[in-house]
């Protein structure tokens, strides 16, 4: 059973078995073999991402899931490819950065104090978050980054998404950036750090649960690195 505090919201639960059902309809085979990483922290962590990345571009935004599990450089398997409305393929890798992830980056942090903090649940009443909201978004963009580019392949049309599990909403952040007029930092981070341009686009997606709305919405920004996909007018873009 988990070991953190998932599964704390009815409407989150119900979100999540959506998404298991929706990925049933796409691939019986897949989630048969899968749905047992829900029950480990950090295989859930990964496959929740992964099946609420499919049910958005598939059900929401209506784009053809073309296969799951498509190869990408080497001997690497991608997350999934789609077909655009443009009827362009694109192959797409999923991030999930975590909070839990970041405390065992501080360096302020001993290993018995990180073991201690990542074992209770992400928010604890009377503390904030250890990290500023421009700290939260460039470990986000760094981490996934670093870990997606091993994968995609020179001449692929290459989505990166970064579905966070943060402290704060990584959405905020970048929507203070476009209307700033500059950079996002995940633009800035993708200049350094991929210098081959491998990536295409890069979505970030944040299914949340306002408390004035009682159910999950899906708050995402599609940012445009080299080329961006054909999409329903519903996407938003930086």
């Amino acid at each position: 059973m988990p070991q953190d505090d998932f599964g704390w919201s009815s409407e989150c639960n119900s979100e999540v078995n959506i998404w298991l059902e929706y990925l049933y309809t796409i691939n019986p085979a897949h989630y048969e073999l899968n749905k047992k990483r829900v029950l480990k922290d950090k295989q859930r962590d990964e496959f929740l991402g992964e099946i609420k990345t499919l049910y958005f571009l598939g059900k929401i935004l209506g784009l053809e899931t073309v296969a799951l599990e498509p190869n990408g450089k080497g001997n690497t398997l991608l997350d999934l490819s789609i077909q655009d409305l443009g009827g362009v393929l694109w192959k797409v890798e999923v991030k999930a950065p975590s909070w839990k992830g970041q405390i065992w980056k501080d360096p302020s942090l001993t290993d018995e104090m990180k073991k201690a903090r990542t074992s209770l649940p992400k928010f604890i009443n009377g503390q904030g978050g250890s990290f500023s909201s421009e700290e939260e978004i460039q470990y986000a963009a760094e981490d996934s980054i670093k870990n997606a580019l091993p994968k995609f392949m020179s001449g692929d049309n290459n989505l990166l998404v970064i579905t966070p599990d943060m402290y704060q909403q990584i959405i905020t952040m970048l929507a203070i950036s476009a209307m700033a007029g500059g950079s996002t930092t995940i633009q800035n981070t993708l200049r350094v750090k991929d210098a081959r341009k491998l990536i295409s686009t890069v979505l970030i997606l944040e299914p949340v649960l306002p408390s004035e709305s009682g159910r999950v919405e899906y708050w995402h920004r599609f940012i445009k690195i080299t080329s961006r996909p054909s999409l329903p007018p519903i996407a938003k873009f930086v």
